[in-house]
């Protein structure tokens, strides 16, 4: 938001876009962290002096804005990936960091039994509670 950090991804997973509903996303973003994927490598930052780590999980860290405090992205640094299917590097970043969200249609949400009756995002997609989302991984 602020401009203190900007970066650019080389390539993006396709059909990567996606919700997640979990306690820890909403407590981080107040709402559902909805991000698309970046490969560990594919991301290229300007500005990392300004980045605030924070270590969620014993297998990755969320990373915001440390000057306006914009949710930036969640970063996979287990050697193993995430609970959820993530790869070991991969970053989810926030739909929101980008200057164009508009080619990014909604592909999945997990730990929808957590969404709040006030976030249901409309359309085809797919759907997981957090035991399935958790058992994919």
């Amino acid at each position: 938001a602020c401009g203190a950090v900007r970066f650019h991804a080389d390539a993006l997973v396709p059909d990567s876009c996606g919700a997640c509903h979990c306690a820890t996303c909403q407590r981080w973003t107040g709402g559902a962290f909805v991000a698309v994927t970046v490969r560990a490598g594919a991301l290229h930052v300007e500005g990392q002096d300004h980045l605030l780590h924070w270590r969620s999980s014993d297998h990755a860290e969320r990373v915001s804005c440390g000057t306006c405090g914009s949710k930036l992205w969640y970063h996979i640094t287990g050697a193993q990936g995430d609970t959820t299917g993530g790869a070991p590097g991969d970053y989810e970043i926030a739909l929101g960091a980008f200057d164009d969200m508009s080619a990014h249609a909604l592909h999945s949400e997990i730990f929808i039994e957590h969404a709040p009756t006030g976030i249901r995002f409309a359309g085809d997609h797919l759907r997981l509670a957090g035991d399935q989302a958790l058992a994919q991984g």
